[in-house]
């Protein structure tokens, strides 16, 4: 009989607010100083956030969820407006590699391993990037992981609070970048193999029946959006491109081949490459996944 939290609770509650606080340390001595012309849309995001204006989804400015969270930021009573919006960024960012290190947690039961992957997206160079200027990439990225974590979690404990949390949140995800969508297949194949482990047990069905209505919930503010007429368009647009797109790779896979070959030169060839060092964690983790396999991590 429990009696009490278990030691890994208590460390990922002690361990949790660390990283958070100390990514946030790191990205706000390094954040955007104020105003930034630079990227074509960085100033624009900073006033939308100041004056809360919703731009439809599809477009370039079209990440409503991210005007709507940063907007509270420029209420803050320090510095001026602009480095407020970027602080948003940096708070986003701060949050995901707090949900990263309870990810890798989960899945590798590693206080070490989890500690260095999370250290590694930390200091990498696009997330590093993004974390401190004012953008929906850092945001994304803490939806993206906050639905990885609520899945394994359903997947270990069997309690449809996590699958009703994740098809909430995942609906709601597309408020803020379109680029979810082209997570959903992994999503679907992760809770059908789970769906097929369980599928002896009587409370699974209504699990799955209750997911519908939470995704629903979530996705109805941008399905709201989409009424409007030039939302429509767009979003077909940016959809349809991206399924021609895929169609195009289908028929031509030495397309793909080269763009793979083309971005392996880059990337070894880049100064600030970390994929010499990445190759020694890689020898010794695949051999060691294999010895103590965990079917949640391959799902």
């Amino acid at each position: 009989m429990r009696t009490g939290p278990s030691l890994n609770s208590v460390r990922n509650l002690v361990l949790a607010p660390v990283i958070f606080l100390a990514s946030l340390a790191l990205y706000i001595s390094t954040l955007a100083p104020g105003l930034l012309w630079g990227g074509g849309d960085f100033a624009t995001f900073q006033t939308m956030a100041y004056l809360l204006e919703i731009e439809l989804p599809g477009g370039i400015f079209g990440h409503p969820l991210w005007v709507i969270l940063a907007h509270p930021f420029t209420w803050l009573p320090i510095r001026d407006v602009a480095w407020r919006a970027n602080l948003a960024s940096a708070v986003f960012a701060a949050g995901a590699l707090t949900l990263v290190f309870l990810t890798a947690r989960h899945l590798t039961r590693s206080v070490p391993a989890s500690l260095l992957a999370t250290a590694a997206l930390a200091v990498s160079h696009t997330f590093w990037t993004y974390a401190v200027m004012p953008k929906a990439y850092s945001l994304n990225t803490l939806l993206l992981i906050s639905c990885i974590y609520l899945l394994l979690l359903w997947g270990k404990k069997r309690d449809g609070k996590y699958l009703c949390g994740f098809a909430f949140l995942y609906g709601l995800s597309l408020l803020n970048h379109l680029v979810m969508a082209t997570a959903a297949a992994g999503f679907l194949a992760y809770i059908g193999i789970v769906a097929w482990q369980r599928r002896e047990e009587p409370g699974l069905r209504k699990e799955l029946l209750l997911m519908l209505p939470a995704w629903m919930a979530g996705v109805t503010p941008y399905l709201l959006l989409l009424t409007r007429a030039q939302a429509t368009d767009s979003t077909l647009d940016i959809i349809t491109g991206f399924v021609k797109g895929l169609g195009y790779v289908a028929a031509h896979p030495q397309v793909l081949l080269l763009s793979i070959g083309v971005g392996l030169v880059l990337l070894l060839s880049s100064t600030s490459s970390p994929l010499p060092l990445s190759l020694v964690f890689w020898a010794y983790g695949i051999p060691s996944a294999r010895a103590t396999p965990r079917p949640g991590c391959w799902g």
